[in-house]
């Protein structure tokens, strides 16, 4: 799959099914570990993937630019949640599912579009 659509499907490999399943597998293994760590820990799933996006392929540069971004997303679904229903609160846990679900299936989408 890493040489590209053509020369796995001349190895037997059938490449729109191997996305497909890896695409069932990835958000399986994400909800489930949003399931366990909580909505919050949502960030740490999408946060080094832009960060690296942004970045490059320097771990270092990808570390330092995570920490901000992560906060930064934390505290912009917080002031989010504090005044889109006043006077009420939404949960940040919501704001965040709501921000980071696309922005996930995106991310997932761009990444599998280049391994076929």
């Amino acid at each position: 799959m890493a040489l590209g659509g053509d020369i796995a499907s001349g190895l037997g490999v059938h490449p729109a099914l191997v996305a497909t399943l890896a695409l069932i597998s990835i958000t399986l293994l994400s909800g489930g570990a949003v399931a366990l760590a909580g909505p919050i820990g949502f960030v740490g799933l999408v946060i080094p993937h832009i960060a690296r996006a942004i970045s490059g392929a320097s771990l270092g540069t990808t570390l330092a630019f995570a920490g901000p971004m992560g906060a930064i997303l934390v505290l912009a679904c917080d002031t989010i949640g504090r005044v889109a229903a006043r006077p009420s609160e939404v949960p940040i846990g919501l704001v965040l599912a709501v921000i980071g679900g696309p922005a996930f299936m995106v991310l997932l989408s761009k990444i599998l579009g280049k391994r076929t």
